[in-house]
């Protein structure tokens, strides 16, 4: 359907910012062009529309970003189809394709025994990350005589990853050792086969108990049985948080007489299962079962970063155009490997700063007893010595030696699992970059305001009306070198070489202004104490010159100690064998 033109309220919609903006135009133009009394009201009442008409227009957008809310969902209402699951559970119970859920159980809850070397690599590109995991399982053996051995053939399920409800992935891709691309059990084969291996631990948890008693179980015992497992599924394939999914638990176990706090590895196998599923669903590759038991599996998804700007210099970053400085990566998947490796990633165009492991809650770094909390400080997440002996954690970070890249080894952190860390790597512009082009910048804004401003002040060549277009120069300047390299990285420029360029470009326009406006004096005049270079002490080229002349040297010291640290983090030397004299750039 086409119509034509537009309804009132769309019409009056476009309408009022443009009325808005030109009556705010008028009265400012009007105020500074009228010489009679109350030209202060005229422009204050346009500062005061201006000032409202941003607001509203601010106010406009928001009501429009409701209409497209940032995260959309719709059309399921979070509960689970519990007749369905219960017919799909009874149907794949009737197969003969149940060898492979106890190793499943033995893969959620305890990964670290099956994971034998977990490899994380994130980069930074453009504006999101991009992560790529490799991950090296120890298959479990199938049963002697099964299917499996009997065909020579036979599936294996493996949780490749665990995602956090209701989070989406994007561009996620499974493959194996050999780059080919690994099936994935869709949402409903996925359902399917969480309902069987839930049905598989009740049994299981129950079945003890009725050992000594043969006779059938009663209607009423099958009855509890079914509303616990509903109830279990309900956590499952909703989302609910912790305090809730405990209680919901505990009401279950007691349907089904299982003790509530404590109670045998298979109770725990089951209440560990179920808290969690009811955090994150697993996405399930499905493998052919081997020989050797080892097998490779790698993925990779786009990750869109949080953004951090508590300070007032993320602030300043953020309303100058920069990205974030900082990156911090958790390493959760330490805790479910035997041993792990993290590379994140910079650009090619930066090198390593900073590099801490750290707790994100109190900010206290990791020692090797462990986080260790200094006098005084209180920390919500429950800290535990590392326990020495042969078992006890170990990590070793690559040190800076100006490259783009840090490097994190973990391994026995799978015994503490409650230990929450965080890898924070933070990279600088490589020498001289645009902090080279915010000192040259500087220096020849200072030269020429300085030149031009003696000239003025001592009335030497007044007849030349170059100096406007000399001082054009510094803004096209900055313009060019620093707001036009900000392209799709996500960790960009030196703070300072942008508010030196800022700096520089404001000082030449104020001073191209400053030379329009002015009138120049007929004959040199002769200098007056205090001066410098021949301009008075306080004027506006004196103010100006100093305002260039701090700014030249601020930004000529960070390019110095800046090109001086690289050049240490160049020339360091390190007690390995990656760095030694047969591995040398001239």
């Amino acid at each position: 359907m086409i119509t034509r033109g537009l309804d009132k309220r769309t019409a009056w919609a476009m309408a009022w910012p443009a009325a808005l903006l030109l009556l705010a135009c008028g009265l400012l133009t009007a105020g500074l062009s009228w010489n009679g009394p109350g030209w202060r009201i005229g422009i204050a009442v346009g500062v005061a529309i201006y000032i409202l008409y941003l607001f509203l227009l601010n106010l406009r957008h928001k009501r429009a970003a409701v209409g497209s809310p940032p995260e959309q969902r719709g059309g399921h209402d979070g509960k689970a189809d519990l007749p369905g699951l219960f017919e799909k559970q009874r149907a794949a119970l009737r197969k003969d394709n149940l060898g492979s859920v106890p190793s499943l159980v033995r893969m959620i809850i305890d990964p670290a025994h099956f994971r034998t070397r977990t490899v994380e690599s994130v980069s930074l590109q453009g504006r999101v990350i991009s992560q790529q995991v490799t991950i090296e399982f120890q298959l479990p053996t199938p049963p002697a005589g099964g299917q499996e051995r009997d065909n020579g053939a036979g599936e294996i399920y493996v949780p490749a990853l665990l995602v956090r409800k209701p989070e989406l992935i994007d561009n996620l891709a499974i493959t194996d050792s050999q780059g080919q691309t690994i099936t994935v059990l869709s949402f409903e084969e996925t359902a399917e086969l969480m309902a069987v291996t839930l049905h598989f631990l009740v049994i299981t948890c129950t079945a003890p108990r009725r050992e000594d008693d043969q006779s059938p179980r009663t209607q009423r015992e099958l009855e509890k049985s079914w509303q616990a497992e509903a109830l279990l599924l309900e956590l499952i394939y909703g989302f609910s948080n912790r305090a809730d999914v405990d209680k919901v638990i505990t009401e279950a176990f007691a349907l089904l007489g299982l003790p509530g706090n404590a109670g045998t590895e298979r109770v725990t196998w089951l209440r560990e299962f179920v808290q969690m599923l009811s955090q994150a669903y697993p996405v399930i590759a499905v493998l052919p079962h081997q020989d050797h038991g080892r097998a490779v599996i790698s993925y990779k998804r786009t990750l869109i970063p949080s953004l951090s700007i508590a300070n007032p210099r993320g602030r300043l970053r953020l309303a100058l155009g920069l990205r974030p400085l900082k990156v911090g990566v958790a390493t959760a998947l330490a805790h479910n490997s035997k041993s792990y490796h993290l590379q994140i990633d910079g650009p090619g165009t930066q090198y390593l700063m900073e590099q801490t492991l750290r707790c994100p809650t109190c900010g206290t770094h990791l020692t090797r007893a462990g986080v260790v909390l200094p006098p005084g400080r209180t920390c919500p997440v429950h800290h535990k010595r590392f326990q020495s002996g042969w078992g006890r954690p170990y990590f070793e970070m690559r040190g800076k030696r100006g490259q783009s890249y840090a490097h994190l080894y973990m391994r026995g952190f799978a015994a503490v699992r409650g230990e929450n860390l965080v890898l924070s790597a933070s990279f600088g512009e490589t020498p001289p970059g645009t902090l080279a082009s915010a000192t040259i910048t500087a220096a020849v804004t200072c030269l020429l305001i300085g030149a031009i401003g003696h000239a003025e002040a001592t009335g030497i060549a007044n007849d030349s009306d170059i100096p406007p277009l000399l001082l054009a120069l510094p803004a096209v300047a900055a313009s060019w070198f620093g707001f036009n390299a900000d392209g799709e990285a996500v960790l960009r420029s030196s703070l300072a070489a942008r508010c030196s360029l800022f700096c520089s470009a404001i000082a030449a326009l104020v001073a191209g202004s400053l030379f329009l406006v002015t009138k120049r004096p007929d004959k040199p005049i002769p200098s007056v104490q205090p001066d410098v270079f021949g301009m008075h002490l306080p004027s506006w080229w004196g103010l100006l010159f100093v305002i260039a002349l701090v700014n030249v040297l601020s930004i000529a010291a960070q390019l110095v100690v800046r090109s001086w640290s690289y050049r240490r983090l160049l020339l360091r030397r390190e007690n390995d064998a990656a760095h030694t004299g047969q591995h040398r750039l001239e």
